[in-house]
């Protein structure tokens, strides 16, 4: 059932016991470990990678602010952004062609957020490193992020006194 734009979407608070670990392992590419294969297999509340709007809607509700068309001077195309205002909640949407094949290519949580990935906004910095273990980018990871792939497509954690403030999926640089 949709969230309502005062109800969060999924009622479950960050679990204060440890994440699961990453099933399996990262495979290596040129642009980082497992970038392709973090960014596809990754879920957040049931969101994903390339699904439409419609489907988007059929899990989270209707957003509170739609904006774009914009163009994507490095992809090409065009960018859409939702944003479920007081549920820290935004998505972005791309497509080349045009609205009817826009897909879901950017999803950020932020506190007051309860979707939850393999942590959730509130689990530990500690938390989130075992989760993404064998998928932690050994570049792109500074003080306050934890980069699971890489930042041209993966899951970008930010942390705060280590504690995550925010989760996105998708791609920071292009």
């Amino acid at each position: 059932m949709p969230a309502s734009p005062e109800q969060p979407a999924s009622p479950a608070p960050p679990s204060s016991g440890s994440p699961p670990a990453v099933s399996g392992s990262c495979t290596a590419d040129e642009t980082g470990p497992g970038t392709f294969e973090v960014l596809e297999k990754e879920r957040i509340g049931g969101l994903g990678m390339g699904m439409t709007p419609t489907q988007v809607v059929a899990i989270v509700g209707e957003p509170t602010l739609k904006e774009g068309p914009t163009g994507n001077a490095a992809m090409g195309g065009e960018d859409w952004m939702w944003n479920f205002q007081g549920q820290g909640l935004e998505l972005g949407f791309w497509s080349e062609t045009g609205w009817g094949a826009a897909k879901l290519n950017a999803i950020t949580i932020t506190v007051g957020n309860r979707l939850k990935t393999r942590i959730g906004v509130g689990s530990t910095e500690a938390d989130a490193k075992k989760a993404y273990g064998p998928c932690l980018s050994k570049d792109d990871n500074e003080p306050g992020q934890i980069v699971a792939g890489s930042v041209y497509g993966g899951v970008i954690i930010t942390t705060e006194n280590g504690f995550v403030t925010s989760i996105f999926v998708g791609a920071a640089a292009e």
